[in-house]
């Protein structure tokens, strides 16, 4: 099996299948900040999502990776994705896709009007700066509605401690955890802390 990082390599594309069950919509968190967003359509058929969105924003978001390691979204190689198509309407997955992207405006707004920050705004201020950025996208994964359409698939508290596991993370990055989280994630972060001290 390869790894996301070996197909964004031998890819030039990026061919992706629509693998909820039961069969939904899927909203991706895509770039370093997790503020472009795409919906996959609740459909079956192959698309190429970087006719949407660019490779890079692809390969940098959190987001993308971790609904790809779930099960939920499914990298095809170009071969796979031309032996899928032949049995696919392209066009009617084009205007599920074009129809999606028109209603995740305001869904978004919504979305985020109903948070105490958007995290847009957390991005922005002097609060961040030295903060990764994955580390305030996996955040923002956390806050989102699992049951909104712009939600997407929300991650578990126990993955996003294994990410955060995972990375290198600085004094400021678990200080800005500790101020946006509480539970689990709290309790595991404030360890972390005193390990410093």
């Amino acid at each position: 099996m390869r790894t996301i990082s070996e197909y964004f390599a031998k890819e030039k594309e990026v061919y992706i299948v629509n693998r909820t069950n039961p069969l939904g919509v899927v909203t991706l968190a895509l770039g370093e900040e997790g503020n472009v967003f795409f919906s996959v359509p609740k459909v079956t058929d192959p698309i190429v999502l970087t006719n949407y969105v660019p490779k890079a924003q692809i390969e940098s978001s959190v987001s993308f990776r971790h609904l790809v390691s779930k099960g939920l979204i499914e990298l095809l190689t170009e071969e796979e994705y031309l032996e899928l198509v032949k049995n696919a309407d392209v066009e009617k997955v084009e205007k599920e896709v074009e129809k999606l992207q028109l209603k995740a405006v305001p869904v978004l707004e919504e979305v985020e009007g109903q948070r105490e920050e958007s995290v847009q705004k957390e991005v922005v201020t002097s609060e961040v700066g030295s903060v990764n950025s994955k580390v305030v996208q996996t955040l923002h994964l956390l806050t989102l509605k699992g049951n909104s359409e712009v939600g997407g698939v929300v991650p578990s508290v126990d993955s996003v401690i294994n990410d955060f596991e995972n990375m290198s993370l600085t004094r400021d990055d678990l200080e800005y955890i500790a101020a946006k989280s509480r539970g689990k994630l709290k309790k595991w972060v404030m360890e972390k802390l005193a390990k410093l001290e």
